[in-house]
């Protein structure tokens, strides 16, 4: 999946069973019946990095989207 919370709203239509960060699942807690694991999950760094050049794309495809738009 791409994004966690596309996780949680498929599990909240589905059996299906999820193992997700709290702080994510409390916003669908009316939705999820919520669990703590069975076992312990050690903590982890989630660490990201990207290219400088990452931003500059982003920025050039939105202008051209939005001067296709203007046309």
């Amino acid at each position: 999946m791409e994004r966690y919370n596309q996780a949680a709203l498929l599990v909240s239509s589905t059996d299906g069973v999820a193992a997700l960060p709290l702080r994510l699942l409390a916003r669908y807690a009316a939705q999820l019946d919520l669990f703590d694991l069975p076992f312990e999950f050690p903590d982890f760094t989630l660490s990201m990095a990207w290219h400088p050049r990452a931003h500059q794309v982003r920025r050039i495809s939105g202008s051209a989207r939005f001067l296709d738009a203007v046309e």
